[in-house]
């Protein structure tokens, strides 16, 4: 595993990146106040064969906070940017939740870039601020950032939401680990904009319209007791999709934690059906 920082216009983004670098680029975008790591335990399933690029989305993990609020057409530009500093084309993008959002917004604006779209527990219409106010908490977005006098009691305070029960003690201590930054020495915080999780920023585009833009092989993934999607909404985005194939997990909305293997697995299969590689 290596990591790089690339600047993209205003933001510097960082990214971990495993593999070969001749071998055909995978981009895994992650969710909403989550980081690049969250992929950690999947990516042994995806090599060898394809070299992945993880970013931490801007106001995410190690990469720069930016204007607010934070709007689908940003992570966009952003994406844009770094496949074009990185030199990558025909990408596959795997994308969770918010990540899957901005995956499929890439794939219905830059189309010839695409070479697959694996969407993941993502919620392709405008999300309504009843419905996330009812698992975020009406004040999530809002307030300054939260600080902590000591790294445990920062580490204490991670959390994913919305809960996923199932998900290996070690796999949740080391998401927590690359979740706090020390901002001085009696000062720890956690590595994300909360401003993020405005109802105004990104989740409110309504891109369901987009998809039927999306001609590249495509998956979707739900988790059966998701709390983000139904499998009604799943069904109609892969109907919208070209009627592509549709995997239910046991779980909620961050089954690839609790499954990591099946969920690999199953990418796995979804890769090597682009491009067979040989083990």
């Amino acid at each position: 595993m290596d990591s790089l920082r690339v600047r993209v216009a205003a933001v510097m983004l960082r990214c971990v990146t495993w593999g070969d670098a001749d071998d055909p680029p995978v981009v895994l975008l992650h969710g909403a106040g989550a980081h690049a790591h969250w992929w950690d335990a999947l990516v042994p399933h995806l090599l060898p064969g394809w070299r992945i690029i993880a970013p931490d989305l801007r106001g995410h993990g190690e990469s720069d906070w930016a204007r607010q609020p934070y709007l689908i057409e940003d992570f966009y530009d952003d994406l844009c940017g770094l496949l074009d500093a990185l030199a990558l084309n025909r990408v596959v993008l795997i994308g969770h939740s918010m990540g899957g959002r901005v995956a499929a917004w890439y794939a219905a604006h830059q189309a010839e870039r695409v070479r697959g779209l694996a969407l993941l527990d993502t919620r392709m219409a405008g999300l309504k601020p009843d419905r996330i106010d009812r698992w975020r908490g009406i004040n999530i977005g809002g307030g300054p950032r939260r600080v902590y006098p000591t790294r445990a009691e920062a580490l204490a305070a991670f959390r994913v939401i919305p809960p996923e029960p199932g998900i290996a003690a070690d796999l949740l201590a080391a998401l927590a680990a690359h979740a706090v930054v020390q901002l001085s020495p009696a000062e720890w915080a956690l590595r994300f904009d909360r401003s993020v999780l405005r109802l105004e920023g990104s989740r409110l585009a309504d891109i369901f319209d987009l998809l039927p833009r999306i001609h590249c092989p495509a998956v979707v993934m739900e988790g059966a007791a998701s709390t983000v999607t139904t499998p009604a909404e799943c069904a109609a985005t892969a109907a919208a999709l070209g009627n592509c194939p549709v995997h239910m997990f046991s779980g909620g909305h961050h089954f690839l934690l609790a499954q990591p293997a099946a969920v690999g697995a199953a990418l796995r299969a979804f890769l090597d059906r682009l491009q067979p590689v040989n083990p």
